[in-house]
């Protein structure tokens, strides 16, 4: 069980990680610091980006949970 639960806490992580890269910068770097900056696009939801959010937030979830059950089993 707590190698199951170890497995499944990697695959986790890593989903976590290349959803994370995925996801589109929601900043204009030093492209903000000037008045022309375009940023009307990014309060919208997008079906990419809230897909990816979801993945994450779920994924997160998922980690917190199996990282206490680890916890309480060692």
């Amino acid at each position: 069980m707590k190698q199951f639960l170890e497995i499944l806490l990697g695959i986790v992580s890593i989903v976590i990680i290349v959803s994370v890269l995925f996801q589109d910068s929601k900043s204009d770097g030093l492209a903000s610091l000037t008045e022309s900056s375009n940023t009307g696009g990014y309060g919208r939801k997008t079906s990419k980006n809230y897909l990816i959010d979801r993945i994450v937030i779920v994924c997160s979830i998922l980690f917190f949970i199996i990282a206490l059950a680890l916890a309480i089993l060692s």
